[in-house]
């Protein structure tokens, strides 16, 4: 099995606007990343910027997180990578991915685990 695996930790909603999270891959060990609210409401969906929402599109959301991560520069030691809106369109060639704003009735039971193993075998574009 040739994917790479990227585990991420449970997100955490800072200052009512930045999620912010950590990423294990192998061969580069842990990184930190944060995703403002804007990005999460236009790249993944959210709603708004309730902690619900940010969650809940973060969750969504994280395939094409992986494939940024894995596209992106890593952050150094003691760095926390913000990830913006040109890092996912880059993923899709210049073009936003169409996302659905529905809202599942319970939360939590559409959530995925807080620690979630995400494998991704596409390429990333050229810069």
């Amino acid at each position: 099995m040739n994917e790479p695996l990227i585990v991420f930790s449970a997100p955490i909603v800072v200052d009512a606007s930045t999620v912010w999270f950590s990423a294990y891959g192998i061969g580069w060990g842990y990184a930190a990343y944060a995703l403002h609210s804007h990005t999460l409401c236009e790249q993944f969906g959210a709603a708004d910027t309730s902690v619900k929402q940010l969650k809940l599109s973060f969750e969504l959301g994280k395939r094409r997180i992986c494939q940024a991560l894995l596209c992106s520069r890593r952050p150094i030691l003691g760095e926390r990578k913000t990830l913006s809106v040109i890092d996912f369109l880059k993923l899709d060639n210049g073009s936003a991915i169409q996302t659905s704003r529905h809202e599942p009735d319970d939360f939590e039971s559409h959530v995925e685990p807080s620690e979630a193993v995400i494998g991704s075998s596409r390429a990333c574009p050229a810069d």
